[in-house]
């Protein structure tokens, strides 16, 4: 808003340039509106309410404690001072202000700007604009296109081979991501890499454990500028609490100008690229009492974990870490870490620079980098959300926090102090959660469906209310049409909802009949408690025969982008995993014959 215009920016000293999408912003509004003199506030009464339980703790105390009275009612007293200043600068500051809260959410967690302008006027002209633009980009999410791609048939290495999980290995800015698809048959495991780019093609497929892969995560590689801080307590007004364990850590948020990237430079070198040779290393000590497996120990070199790397839990308890430098030939041996966690692992989460994983005995294992940017691995933080009858079995973050699926509850987890914050009933028959994803416009988006239930839940992130329910019933019989009446009986009678994903605020919702189904996802705000209208439920007309086991996506840069465009244009690719392919738009006999071999489909956005 220069009178000079961009003859003033290009000559200004001091600039700072912040491009953040815009379905990423939000105005701030109730209680995530907080100006720095309001947070204050919020904090000192936090206090008022800490020393008021102090003081009626300090009562049960049977000796004398005169001293520690005294100490108290003076540390009250400087408090409500406090808090009196910090009320009557508050009331100052609410008129008329000049300054917009915008909140930036990512998935990891909810971060404030605050923006000032020249006069109230231009601020309340500012507002609508951008108010404006958001409606316009809402609008143009429900006509975004769905482009089927092309179908890949993965071969069957052992009889009974199914998806169990999959994960997209994110690339660096002079190459293409690539898909780490997980199979087992219950006794062994592999692991099929997938490219995206040039060709959607198989590139290698290998065995990695005896035990069935549970879940797997694409971790980045360490950035110093996002984790430099770790070593120093940092205040922010979406984190309270910081705690220490096995290394320090902060809660620093990360910056919105820095961006995670791997260092997977050799993706499109071919299989004939060198190999990392086998190093594995272990703990010098039981993380748990209950783990009794024996590890090799063995010296890894620092920079093995500040790449990117891909981290795999297993059933029976293994943990494996494989690192994305390398076009690895053979994933089975090469680069990785191993680690014996004692117990089932079943989810596993990077987030805030901080790995969690859900174990089966109800325990939350924490894993922090070290000072010198390493995991380490061996001195992980333990939380019980749960125990062995209750462990946690999906996991995701949204608005900053952790949630943790226990049967038919999820546990709302700070993942700095690792507090449960919150704790609610997902379904009234007690049916456990079965899948849960987030994301969406503003980012109070949480998605949940129950095991063997064909409907899915929105609930909202911060003051977690359920928003809406729907089922997708009627709009798996409107695909099934075209299938012989036997097998449209047979899929109608066991339908479920099998996998979820947010992507580009569509909603993807997997069936056991291999439906898949697409949602907008309808815009919120942080203050609504309920959505009304049903909500427009599209089929695909490509499915798989048998149910949808993971649905991903992956953003890569388009081959067309001109090398005058200052900025790369991307496209998002969709891909989801299951048993066979089916067109649902006409019934083919020939369809079936491959229907035990499991497919991959990919679609555009």
């Amino acid at each position: 808003n220069s009178p000079s215009g961009k003859q003033y920016i290009d000559n200004v000293k001091h600039k700072l340039i912040m491009k953040i999408p815009l379905e990423d912003v939000d105005l701030a509004s109730g209680q995530l509106k907080k100006t720095p003199i309001a947070a204050n506030k919020s904090h000192l009464e936090e206090d008022v309410s800490i020393l008021t339980h102090i003081t009626e703790l300090a009562k049960t105390i049977s000796v004398p404690h005169q001293q520690l009275d005294e100490s108290i009612k003076d540390t009250i007293h400087i408090v409500n001072k406090h808090l009196i200043e910090e009320s009557e600068a508050d009331s100052l500051n609410d008129n008329k202000s000049v300054n917009v809260q915008l909140t930036i959410n990512t998935s990891e967690r909810i971060e404030t700007i605050e923006v000032l302008f020249s006069s109230f006027e231009q601020k309340l002209s500012w507002e609508r604009s951008f108010l404006e633009a958001k409606k316009a980009l809402f609008d143009a999410v429900g006509r975004r296109n769905v482009l089927f791609q092309h179908v890949l048939t993965l071969p069957h290495n052992r009889a009974g081979m199914q998806f169990s999980c999959a994960a997209a290995r994110l690339s660096s800015n002079d190459s293409f991501p690539d898909v780490w698809v997980c199979n087992s048959d219950g006794f062994s495991s592999q692991v099929c890499l997938v490219n995206l780019h040039p060709d959607f093609n198989l590139k290698a497929c290998n065995t990695v454990c005896t035990s069935k892969i549970t879940c797997v995560a694409f971790v980045p590689a360490h950035n110093p500028k996002r984790s430099g801080g770790s070593t120093k307590r940092k205040h922010h007004p979406h984190v309270k609490h910081v705690i220490s364990g096995g290394g320090t850590l902060g809660a620093t948020p990360e910056s919105l100008l820095d961006i995670d990237s791997s260092d997977d430079d050799d993706l499109n070198h071919g299989d004939t690229s060198s190999i990392h040779t086998d190093r594995l290393d272990s703990l010098t000590h039981d993380i748990f009492e209950t783990s009794t497996l024996p590890i090799r120990e063995e010296y890894i070199p620092e920079q093995d974990t500040r790449e990117a790397t891909m981290w795999l839990g297993t059933e029976d308890g293994g943990l494996q870490v494989f690192q994305c430098t390398e076009t690895m030939k053979t994933v089975a041996r090469k680069s990785r870490i191993l680690r014996q966690l004692g117990s089932s692992i079943y989810s596993i989460l990077h987030a805030d620079n901080k790995v969690f994983i859900a174990l089966g005995h109800g325990d939350l294992c924490v894993i922090r980098r070290d000072l010198n940017g390493r995991w380490d691995i061996d001195s992980p933080s333990i939380k019980t959300i749960g125990d062995i009858d209750n462990p946690v079995t999906v996991m995701t973050i949204a608005a900053g926090k952790i949630w943790c699926a226990c049967k038919d509850k999820i546990i709302v987890v700070c993942p700095n102090s690792l507090n449960v914050e919150h704790s609610f009933i997902v379904d009234e028959c007690h049916r456990h959660v079965g899948c849960m994803t987030s994301g969406g416009a503003s980012m109070h988006h949480v998605w949940i469906a129950s095991q063997g239930a064909h409907e899915v839940r929105l609930f909202h992130a911060t003051h977690y209310q359920c928003l809406l329910e729907t089922s997708i019933k009627s709009s798996v019989i409107q695909k099934l049409q075209t299938c012989d009446n036997i097998i449209r009986a047979h899929k109608f009678g066991c339908l479920r909802i099998t996998a979820l994903h947010v992507c580009k605020d569509i909603l993807w919702v997997g069936t056991s009949a291999g439906i898949i189904l697409n949602i907008a996802v309808p815009q919120i705000d942080s203050t609504m408690t309920k959505i009304g209208g049903a909500l427009n439920v599209k089929g695909l007309a490509y499915g798989h025969a048998g149910p949808v086991r993971f649905l991903i996506s992956a953003d890569i840069a388009s081959p067309e982008n001109s090398s005058m465009q200052t900025s790369p244009v991307t496209k998002t690719l969709v891909l989801s995993g299951g048993d066979g392919f089916e067109d649902y738009q006409s019934y083919d006999e020939t369809l079936g014959k491959d229907d035990a071999m499991c497919h991959v489909i990919l679609w555009q956005l």
